[in-house]
């Protein structure tokens, strides 16, 4: 069930948000896909709840990082969940200079 292309990434996490795989019923989620959806689960909840995603019981021992481009602390969605740093770190730099080029600050 895992992301293995581009071209499943659109709305793909509903998946794991909604702990629904999809067709229904084909038993396309394997263990590491239900681990996934139980984590997602619960941040996607407590944040709908409460707005932080961190608020309330969590299957996993690991906090949500709230973003700040000091740090560039990132959430990566794997088996197991975890955290880490300058993910894609040259491809946000490239959309960074096409997006300052675009607003004419380059």
């Amino acid at each position: 069930m895992y992301l293995s292309s581009p071209s499943h990434a659109c709305s793909a996490e509903l998946d794991f948000v909604f702990r629904h795989e999809w067709p229904a019923g084909t038993g396309n989620f394997s263990a590491n896909d239900w681990a996934m959806a139980d984590g997602i689960s619960a941040f996607w909840g407590n944040f709908a709840s409460t707005r932080n995603p961190n608020s309330g019981p969590l299957p996993v021992n690991l906090m949500w990082p709230k973003y700040s481009p000091a740090s560039d602390i990132n959430m990566q969605l794997q088996v197991p969940l975890n955290t880490t740093q300058h993910l894609q770190q040259k491809l946000c730099d490239m959309w960074d200079g096409v997006a300052q080029v675009l607003n004419g600050a380059a």
